[in-house]
């Protein structure tokens, strides 16, 4: 009786909690019906509980707390580009909280709220696919967090969400194992899991309207992003992948052999598991390299993808296409894209080479890592005295390492595209090791008109913070520095229409960290006046050799920039309002359109 009333109470609470939550039904059809996957309907106390323990007992799960915010506008949130947490083997979404809720607390975050995925949805787990739920037989369903009323509990102001793999046929989070709805989802495999990544993404974007997001995985975590980036088949719509930084932490990038063997009951892991088969750096019996990582053939027998004398794996579809015999290329042997930024964590129990599940050597993604396509890489290591395998599991919470890893680029190619008008939080973060004690953050952003810009700065820190801004031919237009806890800096500048570097410079420490910075670019109240209600767009896009505007006024100049800010071609615009592309290479560009009274800002990407 008491439990019955403790959840009742709950249940309750939460749906008081939740009746505040949602935003207009309105905003909910617009961007939900314009995503590629239906979300699987289920209950909604399974959005803020979890499945019944051995007791009965339904756990209290995070949901976004900060109600106020539900009504914020997405360019009001702190951080540029919101970050994507991906938890690892047989674990959930959970494992982040410990350190989202020191950000939280520390930087006044906003958390977004969970996605959760099915990854064995059809209950069969001999075979595979990459299908999304209502596709017959389908792998994969996704589950929205919606409300009875038809809103979804997604906050799209926030600065971060979970994706969510621990999830049951009928949408229960951290089913038990003897749960009739448990299927194994958490243990699914990694082809599988960068599907989802790929959907939430989608969700993501299309809920927030940004540009790209940052990935944080820990251990098989980051192997699922790694899948998602390294297939260019599972990118968006437009072909882009629309991620900026890449972290992992505890990720086994070489493959992990490690194995709970008698325990795996124990701690739930079925070693003859989909995912258990990817993270193989080689089978035990047969010797052979781990397929998902290393490639090969797809066959189970004595002398291939043997791992045990006493059981198989559920299937051998490494790439879930639904049959088995191809011959696979590995994951470590795909091409990594080289525009967006990468860091690893690596944990190091004393005495050992391992974080007690990982070596070191494998969750060293620079020994994985095709140099030759200049891609640029950080990384940064914990040291623990923690038994067995809680090194590994300790990772998620090591605030300092997690917030070096989250460390803004300090290359011009790789900058945080801003925008004007909008305040952003970042921080000055220790360098990994060898570094020279100073921590460079750059950013870029597009002016449409030619007059003065304000740059405002929040130094809170007890740092002088050094500030640049550059043309996009890197000539320094601005040299200035903000006094440590200065928090009312500002300055005028004048700008030409084009792209700009903003760079700031701070001198780390240990706790540099703690203090984050906070700043804009403001126009003035005139230009923001003329480009407030300009509509147009661009079809189509991406487009191949001829590209129109739709607006409701005739542009007059069209200005077109590389992803450094570099002008590649201006000219004037006629009644057809078409730019002909067949001389410009492919890649993603800036189109700046033009009245004599108002401009707008497109992007254009050619084939």
């Amino acid at each position: 009786m008491k439990k019955w009333n403790r959840e009742k109470i709950l249940f309750l609470y939460f749906s008081l909690l939740l009746s505040f939550f949602s935003f207009s039904q309105s905003n909910k059809k617009d961007w939900v019906k314009s995503l590629t996957n239906i979300s699987k309907d289920r209950p909604q106390d399974r959005i803020y509980l979890t499945a019944a323990d051995s007791t009965g007992y339904r756990t209290p799960l995070k949901v976004p707390k900060k109600i106020e915010d539900f009504s914020r506008k997405p360019s009001t949130s702190s951080l540029i580009y919101p970050i994507l947490f991906i938890h690892g083997l047989d674990s959930n979404s959970d494992t982040w909280n410990n350190t989202t809720d020191w950000m939280d607390n520390q930087y006044g975050f906003i958390y977004g709220g969970r996605i959760d995925y099915c990854l064995n949805f059809d209950g069969n787990n001999s075979v595979a696919n990459t299908n999304f739920y209502p596709n017959q037989s389908a792998d994969i369903a996704q589950f929205l967090p919606m409300l009875d009323n038809g809103d979804i509990l997604l906050n799209p102001a926030a600065d971060y969400y979970y994706l969510n793999f621990d999830v049951g046929l009928d949408g229960s989070v951290l089913p038990q194992a003897s749960d009739s709805n448990y299927a194994k989802s958490n243990q699914a495999a990694i082809a599988k899991q960068g599907m989802a990544v790929k959907d939430a993404i989608e969700v993501i974007l299309t809920l927030t309207g940004k540009s790209k997001v940052v990935l944080f995985g820990h251990s098989m975590g980051g192997l699922a992003s790694r899948e998602y980036l390294q297939n260019p088949s599972k990118w968006q719509a437009d072909g882009q992948h629309h991620v900026a930084k890449l972290i992992t932490t505890g990720s086994p990038h070489g493959g992990s052999n490690f194995g709970f063997g008698a325990l795996s009951s124990v701690v739930g892991i079925d070693e003859g598991s989909e995912a258990v088969r990817d993270l193989r750096t080689s089978y035990f019996w047969s010797g052979d390299n781990g397929r998902y990582l290393f490639g090969g053939t797809e066959i189970q027998n004595f002398f291939n993808m043997n791992d045990s004398l006493f059981y198989n794996f559920d299937n051998v579809d490494i790439n879930c296409n639904g049959s088995e015999g191809d011959n696979v290329t590995g994951l470590n042997q795909r091409q990594n894209p080289s525009n967006l930024d990468y860091a690893c964590i690596i944990g190091q129990v004393t005495g050992t080479q391992s974080d007690g599940v990982v070596t070191t050597n494998s969750a060293d993604l620079s020994n994985f890592i095709d140099f030759d396509t200049n891609i640029v890489f950080n990384k940064f290591y914990h040291y623990t005295n923690a038994p067995l395998g809680l090194g590994h599991l300790e990772l998620t919470d090591q605030n300092f390492q997690n917030m070096q890893g989250l460390d803004v680029p300090n290359e011009y190619e790789l900058s945080y595209d801003i925008a004007l008008n909008q305040t952003y939080m970042e921080f000055i973060t220790e360098q990994p090791a060898g570094g020279d004690g100073y921590d460079y953050d750059d950013y870029k952003f597009l002016v449409t008109e030619n007059e003065n810009y304000t740059l405002k700065i929040n130094n809170v820190s007890s740092q002088t913070l050094n500030c640049y801004i550059l043309d996009s031919n890197l000539n320094i237009l601005l040299n200035t520095s903000v006094a440590a806890n200065d928090s009312e800096f500002s300055t005028q500048i004048f700008l030409n229409s084009g792209q700009y570097f903003l760079e700031f410079e701070g001198i780390t420490n240990a706790n540099s960290y703690l203090d984050p910075y906070s700043f804009s670019i403001e126009e003035t109240l005139s230009n923001q006046d003329n480009n407030f209600n300009v509509l147009a767009s661009l079809y189509p896009n991406p487009a191949n050799s001829m590209v129109y505007i739709k607006s409701e006024m005739d542009f007059e100049t069209a200005e077109l920039y590389n992803g450094i800010g570099q002008q590649i071609m201006m000219l004037s615009l006629d009644t057809s309002q078409k730019l002909n592309l067949n001389r410009i290479s492919a890649g993603v560009y800036t189109l700046i359109l033009k009245t004599k009274t108002a401009s707008k800002a497109l992007r254009l990407i050619k084939k």
